[in-house]
């Protein structure tokens, strides 16, 4: 319970279709982040909040999502170098 930073290290690679235009060029995407997030344990309920940010590399997906953390897409602005990575998750311990 508490406040955590943690660094991650994703690797993501897949190749997919789309129903109607066919083919997509595949992604095959890293990222280097830095999360920060707080879970809190109550009882046997726990609830994870984390958003992380870093470096991302690679051939992006049409999408700009790639199984683990998102590209910079915000806003008017996008970035295919810049990996964005946030959750909330809620859970019962057993």
């Amino acid at each position: 319970q508490g406040f955590y930073l943690r660094p991650e290290a994703i690797y993501s690679h897949y190749d997919y279709t789309h129903s109607v235009t066919g083919l997509r060029t595949p992604a095959r995407m890293g990222a280097l982040l830095a999360t920060v997030g707080y879970q809190l344990c109550v009882r046997r309920f726990i609830a994870d909040a984390w958003v992380g940010g870093g470096y991302a590399f690679g051939t992006p997906a049409e999408t700009g999502y790639h199984h683990g953390f998102q590209l910079l897409d915000y806003f008017g602005l996008k970035n295919d170098n810049i990996a964005l990575s946030f959750s909330i998750r809620l859970g019962w311990c057993f």
